[in-house]
């Protein structure tokens, strides 16, 4: 799948996301996943800072492994490889 971007961002020397750090990474998958060709342009930000959200880190991160790991079965079970 591709995904459709402005062409002022297919050259861009660097692409930085502002959020949150758990809406970055999130940003950051689904980039790597629909447009591998901008994912090596993703550099940090300032506001990208490991562990900001002290407490309520550790279930965000619980929850999009849960997430990520239902989407997989969920892809696998739509699409079985044919032998």
């Amino acid at each position: 799948m591709a995904i459709s971007v402005g062409a002022w961002l297919l050259y861009a020397r660097t692409i930085r996301i502002a959020s949150d750090t758990h809406h970055a990474q999130r940003a950051c998958g689904y980039i790597r996943e629909l447009a591998p060709q901008l994912f090596d342009r993703l550099a940090p930000t300032w506001d990208f800072v490991p562990l900001e959200l002290g407490p309520v880190r550790l279930p965000l991160t619980f929850y999009d492994a849960m997430a990520a790991t239902t989407a997989a079965r969920r892809d696998m079970a739509a699409d079985p490889v044919l032998e």
